[in-house]
């Protein structure tokens, strides 16, 4: 198969396959156009530290897919490629924009494109500009830094088993888990398949107590219905939330707060959000933010009234949303990523998230990857040292210790 890989540093070059962009993003709202453009808008692309840097992949006049990247410039790393998207927006699961059967594929192309892009300290690399083709001169990349990737997706192991092949060092490690339920057909089917039998009698007592007719009310806002209310009720109890565990709360950002405005905007009319917020005897106790794809609910963002926390309002709100989505026929409900133990209690599994690091065979990066990696170690060594003497107790469930993975492993399977 021959291919090329076109390098796009404007999204007027991208916009003629913004469709195809979409059905090959596979609903997966991190990945898709409205969102990575969207971001860029907000969080800007057009400094000279930071720009557009997406590939496309292409047989012939057809494309194959995508990579939504972008360039920055680091002060110990150098010219890093990372993930749009990247940062405290925090997507999960990203990755290329392709078909399931050419994810491998795109991976490789991508590899050998990024890989010979940084042969030399200056490299010239083919766009697109007005329906004609024009030079484009790029500064050379030292890292490669993506976040927030599946450690089963085909499509970073194709790139990363060509990444390898080319001679790059390569240092992967886990992360945070994302946390999914598989939702049956009935609520009380997902009672019966609840892991511990406290949650069942939880959730009987709560429905009782709180959900009944005139208890506790439960506002959805999606389609056409005007939504103000309900996102300021988020963005309120999300800060109270968060101040009263001692940090600033990510609607402090005004660039967070106006990414998530604008995706708003879009998508609550065509029915890929909502937000829902409860209400008890005139009081909002707690929100949530949903991000909703063909068959998955995703819980993005929440907030709750700690004046109310006797009521365990976050308790509350997945219980409406979980039971929303079961009768409303998704299969799948995500938490994304955070290791928090409820999640665990509400029967999610964990999916295995990893943070990989890679850079070319040139000296100068590779110096800089094992002075990181030597320093991690040490910062390793000592926190655990410290939670042995702090918490002797063994507890149900550790976050990633940040050990690193073997590239190979990944590539075999041997660890998922």
């Amino acid at each position: 198969m021959c291919l090329s890989v076109l390098l796009h540093d404007s999204w007027e070059t991208l916009e003629q396959w913004a469709d195809q962009w979409d059905r090959w993003a596979h609903g997966k709202p991190f990945r898709s156009w409205d969102w990575v453009t969207t971001w860029c808008s907000i969080y800007g692309v057009a400094e000279p530290s930071c720009r557009l840097h997406v590939l496309s992949v292409h047989q012939g006049d057809g494309a194959l897919g995508f990579a939504p990247l972008f360039m920055s410039w680091h002060p110990f790393w150098g010219w890093t490629i990372r993930f749009l998207g990247s940062g405290e927006i925090c997507g999960d699961d990203v990755g290329w924009v392709a078909p399931g059967e050419l994810q491998e594929t795109v991976g490789r192309a991508i590899a050998r494109a990024l890989h010979h892009g940084t042969a030399n300290a200056c490299s010239m690399v083919t766009g697109r500009t007005n329906g004609s083709r024009t030079s484009i001169r790029i500064p050379t990349c030292d890292q490669v830094d993506l976040d927030g990737v599946r450690l089963s997706d085909r499509g970073l192991q194709g790139f990363l088993q060509e990444l390898q092949g080319l001679g790059w060092a390569i240092d992967i490690r886990p992360i945070e888990h994302c946390w999914q339920i598989p939702l049956p057909k009935t609520w009380e089917e997902f009672l019966q398949n609840l892991p511990r039998s406290f949650m069942r009698k939880k959730i009987r007592k709560a429905q009782q107590r709180y959900l009944s007719p005139g208890g506790v009310h439960v506002h959805t806002v999606f389609g056409t219905i005007p939504w103000e209310e309900a996102w300021r009720h988020l963005i309120n109890l999300h800060q109270a939330r968060r101040l009263q565990l001692g940090d600033g709360g990510a609607f402090a950002s005004g660039r967070f707060l106006r990414f998530h405005q604008e995706i708003l905007s879009r998508w609550l009319p065509s029915g890929k959000a909502r937000l829902v917020w409860l209400e008890w005897q005139g009081q909002a106790i707690a929100a949530e933010y949903l991000l909703i794809s063909e068959e998955t609910v995703r819980a993005y963002q929440s907030g709750m009234n700690p004046q109310f926390g006797h009521m365990s309002p976050g308790f509350l709100a997945n219980l409406a949303v979980i039971q929303q989505a079961i009768t409303e026929g998704y299969r799948v409900f995500d938490f994304l990523r955070g290791d928090e133990p409820y999640k665990a209690d509400w029967g999610a599994r964990p999916l295995e998230m990893v943070r990989i690091r890679a850079v070319p065979p040139r000296a100068v990066p590779q110096m800089r990857l094992r002075l990181w990696q030597t320093a991690k170690a040490c910062v390793n060594v000592f926190r655990k040292k410290n939670h042995r003497e702090c918490c002797p107790r063994l507890v149900e469930y550790d976050a990633p210790s940040g050990e690193v993975l073997s590239p190979t492993a990944i590539m075999d399977g041997t660890t998922c």
